[in-house]
């Protein structure tokens, strides 16, 4: 597989924003995938974008306001060994008003939304309303609460084929709780996302935007940094599920790993540093192959898929420790450091993969092994 990829995009200083300066921006990507005796893939996706952003402070009140438009260019090529081109352009057009203002000593409103439009939809504008809320509790404690509606277009040559399809859309709400002090950080936070009009594959690679979804799921956050040590631990739950694609009815989301925890331990001595770190996560779905059957129309097997996404992949777990010395070497300041990653050498499966005919079953695992390293940072200047 060759990849290319080349643009230019900017990113809007506060300076620019206070000025109500405009953005230009180009984004180009272009792809080439050969996969030897089988088909050629070229694809490019070319997107020139301009974007003004400005604010008015009323002093109670702090307006953020803007506009972008993007046109969008893409274009596949496919080689089978006939030639097949299929293009699609899409112009999208975006405005969104934003106020920030203290309801009370403790109780700050962020209130706002967005409107958008695609040329490729029939149907016209989309109004995304959100807000948030931050209420401090004590110096060290803040609650807050956050809730919006979000649009999303999805693939464009889906829409050119059927523009009567509604956009994606996804409802959030957050619950939050942060406490800090000196030497801790605590985060806890509760959320759900509803999703509707998913995009239902169809026969003829036509599209229904019956689809639905949900994903709910609970953060937590814990970080003290003290003297002698560091220690960080994060913790994140999910359910999902989706009636989305080739999953005709509600199935597990691709995305849910149910649970994944990260904690991570440092050591700290005056010259030395010792650090551990552990992951852990539980398996991914995947559909999982039943069987095969033979096409004597194509003169090969075809696979037999199970139910979408109703098995899952082993566990992830890793463990990695590093560590670091200063020394004084001709008089500069320089480190040793060293390290394992993946100490206890364990198999990791990302996905099964399937030979040509469907026969034989082969695991792809991470490429994160058992290994060594070291090295010094020496300064020359």
């Amino acid at each position: 597989m060759v990849e290319r990829e080349n643009g230019n995009d900017d990113r809007l200083s506060a300076t620019a924003a206070e000025n109500q300066i405009p953005i230009f921006s180009w984004t180009g990507y272009h792809l080439a995938l050969d996969i030897e005796d089988s088909f050629q893939l070229k694809k490019r996706d070319d997107a020139l974008q301009a974007r003004w952003d400005g604010l008015l402070n009323f002093k109670r009140h702090l307006l953020e306001l803007g506009a972008d438009i993007q046109s969008r260019n893409l274009e596949i090529s496919l080689f089978d060994p006939s030639q097949r081109t299929y293009r699609v352009q899409g112009t999208r057009l975006g405005f969104y008003l934003n106020d920030k203002f203290r309801l009370s000593d403790r109780v700050f409103v962020n209130l706002g939304g967005r409107i958008t439009s695609l040329n490729l939809l029939r149907r016209g504008w989309n109004f995304d309303p959100r807000v948030s809320l931050a209420w401090l509790l004590t110096r060290n404690d803040i609650v807050r609460v956050s809730a919006g509606a979000y649009h999303m277009f999805g693939d464009y040559f889906a829409l050119k084929k059927q523009p009567d399809l509604r956009p994606k859309t996804a409802y959030h709400w957050a619950l939050s709780y942060d406490r800090i002090r000196e030497g801790t950080e605590l985060r806890a936070t509760l959320y759900d996302k509803e999703y509707r009009h998913l995009r239902v594959l169809l026969p003829e690679m036509l599209f229904t935007d019956d689809g639905q979804g949900y994903a709910r799921g609970a953060e937590f956050f814990i970080k003290k940094m003290k003297k002698r040590y560091d220690a960080i631990f994060v913790y994140n739950f999910l359910r999902s599920k989706r009636k989305e694609n080739d999953a005709a009815l509600l199935a597990p989301s691709p995305y849910e790993i149910v649970h994944s925890l990260t904690g991570v331990f440092k050591w700290k001595w005056k010259t030395w540093a010792l650090g551990l770190r552990y992951s852990f996560a539980s398996g991914r779905p995947y559909t999982p192959l039943v069987g095969r059957v033979w096409d004597p129309q194509s003169e090969a097997y075809t696979p037999v898929w199970g139910a979408p996404y109703s098995e899952r992949y082993p566990p992830y777990r890793r463990m990695d420790i590093n560590g670091s010395k200063i020394l004084n070497i001709f008089n500069r300041l320089c480190v040793l450091y060293f390290g394992v990653t993946n100490v206890f050498n364990n198999d990791n499966i990302l996905r099964h993969e399937y030979a040509g005919d469907y026969s034989v079953r082969k695991d792809q695992q991470s490429i994160f092994g058992r290994s060594f390293f070291a090295g010094i940072y020496f300064p020359l200047y």
